[in-house]
């Protein structure tokens, strides 16, 4: 008999320690979608102008009120978002121009570079205003990225010699596969739907400063897929991204 209570006792503490939490904590769902104005930087880009890309994907935020006793646990929440975001940029880089004899010849022109990436912010984000009416919040965080795509001036792949059928490279294998920074941001989040909805829109600005230097760590090695001329202008090239997106999200 002392068994059977000691186990029914602690069930029901589990019980009542899972419904407190369930109580407190607050989870919120949606969607974001919108547009980049992306750019790159570092020593191997020259002349280079901003592109337009998009971004898109879902998050799920967490206000973990138990967490804290404190006044910030009515204004803190943590976020984590899995969303694709086009970077990149248009730059001066090597162009092939007519192949003389077997060697080809090259020039300089702009090319529009657009790397696609599958993307995993998480962040802090600070919520101010009215709880049932218009809010504002601003975040701030990390990002860690894996590159799913690759296109210069549309093309996936560089021909080195001009001949259609030899030598296709994929410009990625001239980049590392992933990507990494901080980020920064800011918006409003608006309540529709009626007085007890848990609905909002949302409208998202947001600031990623990439850190890793997202160049092939092969180039100028026995292993690089670059030709040797085009080593020198692929040294270190960083992302840089302004992303405004439109949203709604759910309160469960």
């Amino acid at each position: 008999m002392m068994k059977f209570n000691k186990y029914k006792a602690l069930g029901i503490a589990i019980i009542m320690i899972s419904s407190g939490v369930s109580l407190k904590a607050q989870y919120t769902g949606g969607a974001l979608g919108g547009i980049n104005i992306a750019n790159l930087r570092g020593s191997s880009v020259v002349n280079n102008t901003m592109v337009i890309g998009y971004n898109g994907g879902g998050f799920v935020n967490y206000s973990a009120k138990d967490m804290f006793t404190s006044g910030i646990r009515d204004i803190l929440s943590f976020q984590a978002e899995l969303r694709v975001d086009q970077k990149g940029a248009t730059m001066n880089f090597p162009l092939w121009n007519d192949t003389i004899g077997d060697d080809p010849s090259y020039t300089f022109g702009d090319q529009e570079f657009l790397f696609t990436y599958v993307q995993v912010p998480i962040f802090a984000k600070f919520n101010f205003g009215q709880q049932k009416g218009l809010n504002y919040f601003g975040e701030a965080g990390l990002f860690g990225a894996g590159l799913f795509g690759l296109t210069v001036d549309g093309e996936k792949k560089r021909d080195h010699d001009l001949k259609a059928n030899t030598d296709q490279r994929n410009y990625r294998d001239e980049f590392e596969g992933y990507d990494f920074g901080v980020l920064i941001g800011a918006g409003i989040s608006i309540p529709f739907g009626g007085r007890n909805s848990h609905w909002r829109a949302l409208i998202n600005g947001r600031y990623s400063l990439g850190l890793a230097n997202i160049v092939s760590s092969n180039i100028g090695t026995p292993n690089s897929k670059a030709p040797v001329f085009f080593e020198e202008y692929l040294k270190d090239v960083k992302t840089s991204t302004i992303s405004l997106s439109l949203g709604v999200s759910y309160q469960f």
